[in-house]
């Protein structure tokens, strides 16, 4: 049987251990054990937390699994299920909006682009006509 949390020394609590030492310092099963918050009788939450991370592989498996499908392990159930997906989905929206924006600072907007276009169309126009009337007018001469 493994031991509460409140058995724990303070330092290896998962809460305490963020607030004390930042998110980095926690593992992915204390990261999953802080969402959950509670275990069973006979595992503690993070023992809880490390067996959802071996039964389903790694943060990614464990994020495609349908929430019926978390319900059914034994200290999920329904209301931590849907605890861990929207956890899980929070991040996948983190990760677009960060991506979209990090690509929308690389693209020009649609008005630069066009604002873009027509001045090198001036600029590619403007000396050719120059070149011709001024090669064609000294020919003239």
């Amino acid at each position: 049987m493994d031991c509460t949390i409140h058995e724990l020394p303070l330092q290896e609590r998962p809460r305490e251990k963020l607030l004390s030492r930042g998110v980095s310092a926690l593992s992915n099963a204390e990261l999953i054990a802080i969402l959950l918050r509670t275990g069973t009788r006979g595992a503690n939450v993070i023992a809880l937390a490390e067996q959802l991370l071996q039964r389903f592989g790694s943060f990614a498996g464990l994020a495609r699994t349908p929430v019926l499908e978390l319900a059914k392990v034994k200290g999920i159930g329904l209301a931590k299920g849907i605890q861990l997906a929207a956890s899980f989905a929070v991040g996948a929206r983190l990760a677009a909006e960060r991506i979209r924006n990090e690509v929308g600072s690389r693209i020009p907007s649609r008005r630069a682009t066009r604002r873009q276009a027509a001045t090198h169309h001036r600029a590619r126009d403007l000396p050719r006509n120059s070149q011709r009337k001024s090669s064609s007018s000294s020919r003239d001469f």
